[in-house]
């Protein structure tokens, strides 16, 4: 799927840097609700803040990391709205949660690797089932665009559903492959 005309500009936002030792990239923590540095969680707001529209749906994940973020900018600009959507939250890796990356067996990490977009061995969330609910994100947001004209839209979400979003938008495959992520607390505008 390509992204809509119907949906018009569509803003990714990956939340603030997690407070350690999840921020350093070196623990699996997907579906663990997490905060964020209040410390990064300030510098990414006040940069946001003059990059996205203020009269703008902001639609988040509801998992602390990101909401924190969706609130903050919400004081920044009254007029932004905010709702959340549970098929934002990150990718469930089930036993791997809160594992250090370097303590999970090579060989079941081989396994996922070669059999990326459907393996589940480790009890979580196989990556398709990620793209399943990605993609019918975008798709409430393209029929909503299409019943009424509603305000630009801002997704502010984590890694995995963002490189998801790109993917399906922009190559029309719901596979995250070499697409690339966001730094925390970056932002990406789509264009419709």
């Amino acid at each position: 799927m390509t992204l809509p005309a119907t949906i018009g500009p569509l803003w990714l936002v990956r939340h603030s840097l997690p407070v350690e030792p999840y921020g350093s990239g070196a623990i699996c923590y997907g579906s663990l609700d997490i905060d964020v540095e209040p410390k990064a969680l300030a510098e990414s707001v006040e940069t946001l803040h003059r990059e996205l529209p203020d009269n703008a749906l902001i639609i988040t994940s509801p998992m602390r990391r990101c909401l924190a973020l969706a609130e903050a900018l919400h004081e920044r600009a009254q007029t932004r709205r905010i709702t959340t959507d549970p098929r934002l939250r990150e990718l469930d890796f089930g036993r791997w949660e809160g594992l250090g990356w370097d303590a999970i067996d090579r060989d079941a990490l081989d396994a996922w690797a070669g059999n990326f977009m459907s393996y589940r061995e480790h009890g979580g969330e196989a990556v398709n089932q990620l793209a399943e609910r990605i993609a019918a994100v975008l798709e409430d947001i393209a029929s909503r665009k299409q019943i009424q004209q509603t305000a630009p839209t801002v997704i502010v979400t984590h890694n995995g559903p963002i490189r998801m979003i790109k993917a399906i938008t922009q190559s029309g495959r719901a596979t995250v492959g070499a697409m690339p992520g966001l730094r925390y607390g970056q932002c990406e505008r789509l264009s419709g």
